[in-house]
């Protein structure tokens, strides 16, 4: 979920582990990437650093979530943002895209 509250953006995340191996969390990435990329350019990414972090460090079974909050951002229609988790020593790394008009759309929470 997005959410807005207290002048910040708020991304509630939850991963589902089914497999019997646990998933040790090495690194989450928040950017801002190009929806669309032509052949032979290079690929500019602008590195959110967060606000708020309160992240897990490994998904054992079932169900973790975490939070982590941002300054506002909107993006045009011609950018997305790109949140990356990747596996400690591992080949497990999870790519989420989120489209502008989602970002515009965050619920707003009362205090």
């Amino acid at each position: 979920g997005i959410y807005l509250k207290d002048g910040l953006m708020w991304f509630k995340l939850r991963l589902s582990n089914h497999s019997q191996v646990d998933y040790a969390i090495d690194q989450t990435n928040f950017s801002i990437i190009d929806k669309k990329q032509v052949k032979r350019t290079a690929r500019q990414e602008l590195t959110l650093t967060p606000t708020y972090n309160h992240s897990v460090k490994q998904v054992s079974g079932n169900h973790t979530g975490w939070i982590q909050a941002f300054q506002p951002v909107t993006l045009p229609k011609t950018k997305r943002l790109k949140i990356l988790v990747s596996e400690k020593a591992g080949g497990r790394n999870l790519i989420m895209y989120i489209k502008a008009r989602k970002l515009l759309r965050a619920k707003s929470l009362k205090t």
